[in-house]
């Protein structure tokens, strides 16, 4: 018995609104006061449908369910799609998912690049369409999910929770308006909560970005982890084929789609804390960011 219209739907309006628990639309089986993802989500992804975080009441009609079923048909993110790849961040991507779909109706693709913790069930659970890629390696997972883009736009972003989707609509414009082809958001140039960035990375990231402004073109940030692109360059990029199998893979995005004379811009994004563990290993992967650089303006040939 669907009970829904029985409930009064309520914003927790003391909540921290990146720690959310609960989502309407559902279907109410009994009279639990408050319901988990997984009792009303049923593990399916519901796309274009603008979903609220609320706690479930029973007392008079303070919001009705049409109101949270309603359609995001204006929406102007309803073109773009939510890349995250993702290796073991169960305790991450959860709170991601939740606010994209908070803020938008985008869809939102996680590859789970073969993670040995529960992120590909969170990640379903709370509404995303979940891929998997057993080759392990940022680069595999980001190409497994450049194939499988098939809006307009694209946005890509780490699964450890340190971006907010906020900013993807900054990161969009330039791209709405025609004025770049791919944007990076920018940590160096917008706001950084205190240690988000350690002083070891701020200096390695400054070391690949001097490289990469001397070889290719001026970019403070070129390791970000926050990307916007057309598809059309999605498609140019999977057409030339990608070579990294790791964190080299935004070297290898930058130098090439400099090359190709794509129109690059960047803003400034917000950057905080991530959750849980790096997964970078410093000295292996700044070895092959360099050589990715490198090797794709001297050499002329794969790394």
């Amino acid at each position: 018995m669907d009970r829904s219209v029985n409930y009064d739907l309520v914003r927790n309006e003391n909540a921290d609104p990146t720690d959310i628990s609960f989502w309407l639309p559902v279907q109410i089986e009994d009279e639990t006061e408050e319901l988990s993802i997984s009792e009303v989500f049923n593990n399916e992804p519901k796309e274009n449908v603008f979903l609220l975080p609320v706690k479930i009441q029973s007392s008079n009609n303070n919001l009705s369910l049409s109101k949270i079923l309603e359609k995001r048909s204006d929406d102007p993110l309803s073109d773009v799609t939510f890349l995250i790849p993702a290796h073991n961040e169960e305790k991450a991507i959860g709170r991601l998912v939740e606010q994209i779909k908070l803020w938008c109706s985008s869809r939102v693709i996680v590859v789970d690049n073969d993670s040995t913790d529960k992120t590909a069930e969170v990640g379903r659970k709370h509404g995303a369409y979940v891929f998997p890629e057993k080759h392990r390696g940022k680069a595999h997972a980001v190409k497994k999910g450049f194939h499988n883009v098939k809006s307009k736009f694209a946005i890509m972003l780490d699964a450890d929770f340190s971006y907010d989707p906020r900013d993807a609509e900054k990161l969009l414009q330039p791209l709405i308006n025609d004025e770049a082809d791919v944007v990076m958001g920018s940590r160096i140039h917008g706001k950084r909560d205190d240690g988000a960035l350690p002083f070891l990375n701020l200096i390695a990231n400054h070391v690949f970005s001097t490289t990469a402004t001397l070889l290719y073109g001026r970019v403070s940030d070129v390791c970000t982890g926050y990307w916007a692109f057309k598809r059309e360059v999605l498609q140019s990029l999977l057409k030339m084929g990608i070579d990294s199998t790791g964190f080299e893979i935004e070297a290898e995005m930058y130098a090439k789609l400099s090359q190709m004379g794509f129109r690059i811009v960047e803003v400034p994004i917000k950057y905080r804390q991530r959750v849980g563990t790096s997964k970078l290993n410093r000295t292996k992967d700044a070895i092959k960011i360099i050589r990715t650089f490198i090797a794709y303006k001297l050499l002329s040939h794969k790394p």
